[in-house]
């Protein structure tokens, strides 16, 4: 039954983009096997099996973990990456590998199943580790939900996927939510944001933001809310759409290394409030870009007759 209804729908994504003659293309259509074999963990390798169907459809069935790689030129199905378009991890299959699909180029739509637990792993601090990268890359995925059961999300799963449009997980998660529609994955505990998306919104109530999340992503303005506290080294790399930041902090202004010399200095504008646009503009890394004060200040003063009085001016763009 769940194998059907995954299959159902990505018979319809099929039947959308106009897959077979004249965009009709029949569940039998997928019974064509291009490729198979088995990709379970140590000591689970039969248990988990997959299988390439001639109309791109990808299916990873069976019970247990998943086989971890090094690399994803080592994965069974590397030699057909750029004909995967759709990928089903069937309901029993508990884990994904590190590097699974990582540069599957052509993966267009996921289906991840209730109790699957883990899609890749290595610790988020760990600067130098080459783990995790379950996604990574895959540059025409448009959306993935991640089951409420997910307690382990391993490094930079989702980096570099450039079409991403949505990114949620699913509530009940106990390690990791996607709190107001925000487009992205937070980790509860610590405030942490770790996975973004082009269309990402940081809530306020995020503290840090992870290294490199938004990372080529065809972003054109993000705000950083005043509650993120901590940066990641240059989050917004290779971001060469970007053209304006949205600024919060009037005060203890985070050190700044989220650009790099891939995002032009002039093609940016620092938008910040008006009380602290002297901060921002005396600051390291911040003060090499256009500062811009925005919003509302006050301003006192005092007559020659001693009396005060004070003036509220807004600054519009």
């Amino acid at each position: 039954m769940v194998r059907s209804f995954h299959r159902i729908i990505v018979l319809f994504a099929l039947f959308v983009g106009g897959a077979g003659m004249n965009g009709v293309l029949a569940e039998s259509d997928l019974e064509c096997v291009k490729a198979s074999g088995t990709c379970g963990a140590a000591g689970n390798e039969d248990n988990v099996t997959w299988s390439l169907s001639c109309d791109s459809v990808l299916t990873i069935s069976g019970t247990g973990a998943m086989k971890d790689w090094n690399t994803s030129g080592s994965t069974p199905w590397y030699a057909y990456k750029d004909a995967i378009r759709h990928l089903i991890v069937e309901k029993g299959v508990t884990t994904i590998g590190n590097f699974a699909f990582m540069n599957c180029h052509s993966l267009e739509t996921v289906s991840l199943p209730d109790g699957l637990t883990q899609i890749g792993y290595t610790k988020w601090n760990a600067s130098n580790s080459t783990s995790g990268h379950a996604f990574y890359d895959c540059s025409r995925l448009r959306s993935v939900v991640i089951p409420a059961g997910v307690t382990t999300i391993g490094r930079d799963a989702f980096l570099r996927c450039k079409d991403l449009e949505s990114i949620q997980v699913e509530q009940g998660n106990t390690v990791y939510d996607s709190r107001d529609n925000c487009n992205a994955v937070i980790e509860t505990a610590t405030n942490l944001l770790l996975c973004g998306c082009k269309n990402t919104v940081i809530p306020n109530s995020v503290t840090a933001i992870f290294e490199w999340v938004f990372e080529f992503l065809p972003i054109t303005s993000m705000t950083i809310p005043a509650g993120v506290t901590s940066i990641g080294k240059e989050v917004f790399k290779s971001c060469n759409q970007l053209k304006d930041l949205y600024l919060e902090w009037t005060a203890d202004i985070p050190l700044w290394s989220a650009l790099t010399n891939r995002n032009p200095q002039s093609a940016i504008t620092i938008h910040v409030p008006c009380s602290a646009t002297g901060l921002y503009k005396a600051a390291d890394g911040w003060k090499n870009y256009t500062v811009k004060g925005e919003g509302q200040y006050t301003i006192t003063a005092t007559s020659d007759d001693n009396t005060q009085g004070s003036v509220t001016v807004t600054v519009i763009p």
